[in-house]
């Protein structure tokens, strides 16, 4: 976690067991609960490295990190 905001770090992580990381959950709507949660941390965070931080604390699957990722830094 990171040392700046303690709150930040454990609500990213429950989002990310409870809706990013269900098995029950088919691909696609992963990708849109991803989406939002990416968008969500962009909010929150001051830095892309920050947002990087945050990312990896969350998710474990590569890809889906890089498309989000991706996703992010095309609206900006």
């Amino acid at each position: 976690m990171l040392n700046g905001d303690s709150r930040i770090g454990p609500r990213i992580a429950w989002m990310g067991r409870s809706c990013v990381s269900s098995s029950t959950i088919d691909r696609k709507h992963q990708r849109s609960v991803l989406d939002v949660a990416l968008m969500h941390l962009w909010s929150l965070a001051t830095t892309k490295l920050q947002v990087l931080v945050l990312l990896c604390e969350v998710e474990q699957d590569r890809a889906a990190l890089e498309h989000g990722l991706a996703t992010v830094l095309d609206e900006n």
